[in-house]
């Protein structure tokens, strides 16, 4: 029986796709997204065949700022089973050709209850102010020390800090300090080169596409009942981003491959029902 907290069950089927957003990004070729650019992205996620949902990504840029607007639904035959909607909103400045948040937030709802994040990043403090709704029950989360929210970035904008590593280095290696309001990690990053993507379905991304493994160390903040080890070695393998440029010149995710205990579940960029300005 799965538990009622999303962030229980951020590891099963049903918010599978609430994964997917914090990988959906935009990087341009000449590192931070060039000025007054908007990315419209629509994303099928399937288990096998089956649809499970449709995550949608909307950014723009413009020379000193960025923001996002990210939503997820199930859909499908999985909506006969489970019912969720989630939302999630940043802001954020482009300072030396480098991103910095500004504003957070985040709301889902599951079984009608109701989830909220809110953080915020001062101008001249190191360390997020946030909120979340309802309270972290801290006898059931494993210790988050206020001292390891130094320095951190919000999910969405460490994967484009990664994606702008990827153009500036040609390689995915890279480590990044992640908070997402509750729970603390370090994203990491690992280069399995490039190759030619095969158009797998109508609509779907064909082309050269570079292959990054994902994984998280977590810090602090996740359930102590949850399925995640933080002695756990890390598998690069279980979380592969293929990114390419579907408007030609603009990296970003055009497929995700996840395996977990259901199976492999696989994101992909919907072409016809995307657009780039």
């Amino acid at each position: 029986m799965y538990s009622k907290s999303p962030y229980r069950l951020l590891s099963s089927l049903p918010l599978i796709a609430v994964m997917c957003l914090a990988l959906l990004q935009p990087v341009h070729a000449e590192g931070a997204t060039s000025a007054n650019k908007r990315f419209d992205l629509h994303y099928d996620v399937q288990w096998g065949s089956t649809k499970l949902g449709t995550a949608i990504a909307q950014w723009q840029f413009d020379e000193a700022s960025y923001s996002f607007e990210g939503t997820v639904a199930t859909g499908g035959t999985l909506s006969y089973f489970y019912e969720f909607e989630g939302s999630n909103s940043l802001t954020g400045e482009i300072i030396d050709n480098s991103y910095r948040p500004s504003q957070f937030t985040s709301q889902s709802v599951f079984d009608d209850e109701t989830y909220t994040i809110d953080m915020s990043w001062p101008k001249g403090i190191r360390m997020p102010i946030f909120t979340v709704e309802p309270e972290v029950e801290t006898d059931k989360v494993h210790p988050l020390r206020r001292a390891t929210l130094r320095d951190v970035v919000d999910p969405y904008t460490a994967m484009l800090m990664g994606l702008q590593d990827l153009e500036i280095n040609a390689t995915c290696e890279g480590k990044y300090r992640v908070f997402d309001g509750r729970r603390r990690s370090e994203l990491l990053l690992k280069d399995f080169g490039t190759t030619m993507l095969e158009a797998d379905q109508d609509g779907a991304f064909e082309g050269e596409v570079h292959i990054c493994g994902s994984a998280s160390r977590l810090i602090g903040g996740h359930e102590l009942d949850s399925r995640f080890d933080p002695d756990e070695a890390l598998d690069f393998e279980k979380v592969k981003i293929y990114v390419g440029r579907p408007d030609g010149e603009t990296l970003m995710p055009v497929r995700i491959e996840m395996t977990n205990f259901i199976g492999a579940i696989t994101v992909r960029l919907n072409m016809q029902a995307s657009s780039f300005h």
